[in-house]
């Protein structure tokens, strides 16, 4: 019973650790969006049509504030801060300007409309610069990583995207399709990066292997450059192994979570290195047992540094800091933009690649540095 109890606890911490960052929570509006439900079964998207309740748009198209997106909302198109995005549960689209006001609610064909009427009027342009897509992970959303976006637009002079995905309510390769869809709105920038933390990573290295693969007909962008992984679960998440059959872990943690659990090994030979450069940052003790109990070896609370790795990094490095305070960790943000400009985390000296094919467990006596804060 006592150990039950100390599993149900950890679990819960662990989870806390996923769902809450740096800081409070950003507050909702007080004006919740379009209503939804609870069903896990991602809907077919909204089409014009006779028969389609969304079509008439007049009858829900009013301006109204909303949450800009938690849980059941994924990003289809992004415009100089205006974006349309597809509710993965009921189906249908809305359009939000740069403040998550809503302008236009129903079809995909009359959100795109609204956006292109828009873009006549305010002259918005498409990325023209060097452009940082930053991507959240699981049971996050974009607005956590509003910090990193506006520290890599002051500090790095960069045009960034923060997209945003429905994380548990799709699965990981539906997230890739809408990514690449944001991805093939820039082709006029002048070179494309990421910035991805935890899940956000198995995303981005899913849309890679479509790219490689010509899955969907996509195909590798040139301009994309450089990477940098924020606690990636490259090897899976053996927190979400440990409860796969749990029906709560199932609940909260959803489809992707899953996918990182028990369906790993379908989900792995779908995931690409990237052709490009790209480094890891992870989290760490710097102790032998780590913080989580639950995860072997050293870890930052949810995903243990082992698991981080991925053969071919340019660059990796171990900062000590918990899983869901990595994007507003001030060295985290200061290494981050060092590697984006410089392609290495410290200096050329300091830098500590990866072989592209390395052993899954650490050589026997070989400490790792964690480097402070």
């Amino acid at each position: 019973m006592r150990t039950s109890l100390t599993t149900a606890v950890l679990l819960a911490a662990a989870w806390l650790m996923v769902l809450i960052p740096a800081g409070a929570q950003d507050t909702p509006s007080p004006l919740a969006a379009s209503p939804t439900t609870a069903s896990p079964t991602t809907a077919s998207p909204t089409t014009d049509s006779d028969n389609n309740p969304f079509a008439d748009s007049d009858i829900w198209n009013w301006q109204l504030s909303t949450y800009g997106g938690k849980q059941f909302w994924t990003d289809q198109t992004i415009l100089a801060g205006w974006r349309i995005q597809l509710n993965v549960v009921t189906g249908h689209y809305r359009l939000l300007d740069p403040e998550d006001v809503r302008h236009e609610w129903g079809t995909q064909a009359a959100c795109e409309a609204k956006l292109a009427e828009i873009a006549r009027e305010k002259n918005l342009q498409p990325p023209r610069g060097k452009v940082v897509i930053t991507m959240h992970g699981l049971l996050r959303s974009r607005s956590q990583l509003d910090g990193l976006a506006k520290f890599l637009r002051e500090e790095g002079g960069y045009e960034v995207i923060n997209f945003g995905y429905a994380s548990s309510r799709s699965e990981v390769g539906e997230h890739a399709e809408a990514l690449a869809r944001v991805v093939d709105h820039c082709g006029e920038a002048k070179e494309i990066n990421f910035v991805a933390h935890s899940l956000g990573n198995i995303v981005l290295r899913h849309y890679l292997g479509d790219c490689e693969t010509g899955a969907h007909g996509q195909k590798l962008n040139p301009k994309i450059k450089r990477i940098v992984m924020l606690g990636p679960p490259n090897n899976g998440a053996e927190m979400a192994k440990r409860f796969a059959e749990n029906n709560l872990f199932k609940m909260v943690w959803g489809k992707s979570g899953q996918q990182l659990a028990d369906r790993w090994g379908a989900l792995q030979p779908k995931l690409c290195t990237p052709p490009c450069e790209f480094g890891i940052i992870a989290g760490a003790s710097g102790t032998d047992i780590g913080w989580n109990p639950l995860v072997t070896g050293d870890d930052d609370m949810v995903v243990g540094v082992n698991e981080t790795k991925l053969g071919g990094a340019t660059d990796f490095l171990t900062l000590k800091v918990i899983h869901g305070e990595m994007m507003d960790n001030a060295a985290v943000r200061k290494a981050t933009l060092n590697y984006l400009q410089q392609g290495y985390f410290i200096s050329a000296a300091q830098r500590h690649p990866l072989p592209a094919d390395p052993p899954r467990e650490e050589v026997a006596g070989e400490r790792m540095i964690v480097h402070e804060r």
